[in-house]
């Protein structure tokens, strides 16, 4: 009987620990913007086992993200993803033709990535190529989600340059692919002259220190590994 009340207790207080991570992370969604569509969006996502309490506040974030890439024209909506509508309607020159999979299509990573005691997120999908063909077959989004200042913002590591401009290495280019406690993960590669469109001659595990920027493991230089 005392171990089977000891059990009940360090349940409810595990469950209560949860439950004030995920008003945590609920407050600092609330503090980003206007996010009641993109709300209802996240909490009909199933939460794996492996996720943290704050993944549905997370996700909202992402999916809020979306929203307004859509709106800049930055990304096509499911419903005009094809190449018929493409024909059929004008779009600014300088728009590109992707547009996004289905969640369960993109990978997502959680961490306290900028050590402020906060677990944040890193969601990384390769576009859908609106157009047909497959000139994007290596282009590769990571959209990373960090408390900052009260709240979460949400930006491109690739596109808009947040914490390592441009995704390009000495040689080749990067891919970052998840998140752990101060570091991102990700994959250095570089074509040779012989290799095929599918297949870059290197491919490089790597680690990037968040608040320095430095590479911290992979390829320094051709030839040579830290």
């Amino acid at each position: 009987m005392k171990r089977y009340l000891f059990l009940v207790v360090i349940g409810f207080i595990l469950s209560c620990g949860e439950t004030s991570r995920e008003k945590k992370a609920e407050q600092l969604s609330a503090a980003s913007s206007d996010t009641a569509p993109a709300k209802q969006q996240a909490e009909a996502l199933p939460r794996t086992k492996n996720e943290p309490p704050e993944s549905t506040a997370l996700k909202k974030e992402f999916i809020r993200w979306q929203r307004d890439e859509i709106q800049a024209q930055r990304f096509w909506a499911k419903d005009s993803c094809y190449m018929g509508w493409f024909a059929d309607h004008d779009y600014p020159a300088s728009a590109m033709p992707w547009g996004f999979p289905d969640l369960s299509e993109m990978t997502f990573s959680y961490a306290d990535v900028n050590s402020d005691n906060v677990v944040d997120q890193l969601v990384t999908f390769s576009p859908a190529q609106c157009d047909g063909g497959n000139a994007s077959m290596w282009t590769k989004f990571a959209i990373l989600t960090v408390s900052e200042k009260g709240k979460y913002i949400t930006k491109s590591l690739d596109i808009e340059g947040l914490y390592f401009p441009g995704g390009q290495g000495e040689e080749g280019f990067y891919h970052y692919d998840s998140i752990g406690n101060g570091v991102i993960y990700g994959t250095h590669y570089v074509f040779g002259k012989d290799d095929g469109h599918c297949c870059p001659g290197v491919n490089d595990f790597v680690v990037f220190d968040f608040k320095t920027r430095k590479l911290l493991q992979g390829r320094k230089k051709k030839g040579q590994l830290y």
